[in-house]
């Protein structure tokens, strides 16, 4: 198991703390290290807009190391069961 193999996973917004911001704002006052580039909501996967705020059970999409994904995830809430560890980049480039 490659230690720093890219995986991307699904995480469902929970946290209360960060509901109402915006993820640029999370990252940068958690250290969140991993990219987030969709978001689901209303059931509609789309592109990450810079006006976005997270509202209760967004799910977002999330790339990165499988731990730091573990930190990063807990930071926002936790893993839904879409977007398993299937899809795997082995010998990725680190974001």
């Amino acid at each position: 198991n490659d230690p720093h193999a890219i995986i991307v996973r699904h995480v469902r917004c929970t946290n209360p703390e960060i509901l109402g911001k915006d993820l640029q704002a999370v990252a940068m006052s958690t250290g969140m290290s991993c990219r987030i580039t969709r978001i689901l909501r209303d059931g509609i996967l789309r592109p990450l807009r810079s006006s976005d705020t997270l509202v209760p059970n967004d799910e977002v999409l999330m790339i990165g190391e499988q731990e730091k994904l573990a930190h990063d995830a807990a930071i926002l809430g936790h893993f839904t069961n879409q977007g398993s560890n299937a899809l795997i980049f082995p010998g990725s480039v680190r974001l």
